[in-house]
């Protein structure tokens, strides 16, 4: 890294964390993306006419799995995105 950028970067990183911790805190964080996820992952299952690995979503974090709908043409489209 250029020493030029440096004070850009140091910069940019306190305001990325005083902006984090203004919205909430990590764990606020992390309880957005996973409701996210959760009710995403529902949605997307009801479209594709499959279900969600864990419906409860007790053992999902941020990233939700579903059941492959095989005959759907949806999935290429999933798998490439």
């Amino acid at each position: 890294m250029a020493s030029s950028t440096l004070p850009i970067t140091s910069a940019l990183l306190k305001a990325t964390l005083k902006f984090r911790e203004w919205i909430g805190g990590e764990d606020k964080i992390n309880e957005w993306c996973h409701n996210l996820a959760v009710e995403g992952g529902r949605r997307l299952a009801e479209r594709w006419g499959t279900r969600v690995m864990d419906p409860n979503g007790e053992l999902t974090w941020n990233m939700v799995r579903l059941l492959s709908p095989h005959d759907s043409p949806h999935f290429l489209i999933a798998v490439i995105l």
